[in-house]
């Protein structure tokens, strides 16, 4: 047979690594190596390879959700069948490729397009603030084992992973005005540029507590109110239920922030406390 060929009528094309010629009858090579997209007896298996990077469906705070229709001979490249997909993530200025997950065919679920597509969640490893690539290698089997090469998958764009702060004013609220079972309570709107965290904000909740030394005390939600998201805007509000005359109360208000869809967010964090305790002072 001509250099490079093999088998009966030379019809089988070596696939030597650093292109050496193969043994004329079985295609083996001289080192046992096959060139880096082939596997199997006389590295005659093209190893599988998707055409096409993952599609980011998802990013927020810790998941960022992968989407991939499963291999096809016709559409991508090498050979079934599959044994095991490996998703791969890396840090944009890194080198190093870690495998959070892997997926085995029969996990499929079907698009819209009636292909059999692979939709999985990565919930942990991930760094706020990085951009990352993400890319799906294929493990072929052969006679129900796993191959031990595979070709690196197609690097998805680099995503950007995002997890907003919990948002904070700053300054606490103010007692304007005080009189019996009347507290009058004051603040700013969350300004990103002066507060804590991130916005925009989707309400506030206003809450009181009895200051008593005696026992613990808890603090009691008396009011919601809606943000207009207008940095500058003042909001007050007027305190005239679940006060008990000649008790000193403290209030706090708690920026709930909204997500993109516009929904609020189920965890915020404690707001600011009035400064000092207000006396509602009631004369018997």
């Amino acid at each position: 047979c001509p250099a490079q060929t093999f088998g009966f009528n030379c019809h089988l094309i070596c696939h030597c690594k650093d292109q050496e010629d193969c043994n004329k009858r079985q295609g083996d090579c001289p080192s046992y190596q096959c060139d880096e997209e082939w596997d199997g007896p006389g590295c005659q298996r093209k190893l599988p390879k998707l055409y096409f990077p993952p599609q980011v469906l998802l990013s927020k705070c810790n998941n960022i959700t992968l989407r991939w229709f499963s291999f096809d001979e016709t559409d991508d490249i090498g050979q079934g069948p599959i044994g095991l997909y490996k998703v791969m993530m890396k840090e944009m200025n890194g080198d190093i490729w870690l495998n959070p997950i892997n997926v085995t065919d029969p996990d499929i679920v079907t698009d819209r397009s009636l292909k059999k597509a692979h939709v999985v969640s990565i919930t942990s490893g991930l760094v706020p603030d990085m951009e990352y690539t993400f890319r799906v290698d294929i493990v072929a089997s052969e006679y129900d084992k796993l191959l031990k090469r595979t070709i690196p998958g197609e690097p998805s764009k680099a995503i950007l992973y995002k997890c907003d702060k919990l948002p904070e004013l700053l300054t606490a609220p103010q007692a304007v005005f005080s009189s019996c079972n009347n507290l009058t309570v004051t603040w700013k709107e969350f300004d990103a540029s002066k507060d804590d965290g991130d916005g925009p904000i989707s309400h506030y909740l206003v809450f009181i507590k009895a200051n008593i030394t005696d026992f613990v005390s808890a603090w009691t939600q008396i009011y919601t109110v809606f943000s207009q998201n207008r940095v500058g805007l003042s909001y007050t509000v007027n305190i005239t239920t679940g006060l008990i005359p000649n008790l000193a109360y403290n209030v706090r208000v708690d920026s709930v922030p909204q997500d993109t869809n516009n929904e609020p967010l189920n965890k915020y964090m404690d707001g600011r406390e009035l400064r000092d305790p207000v006396l509602n002072q009631c004369d018997c």
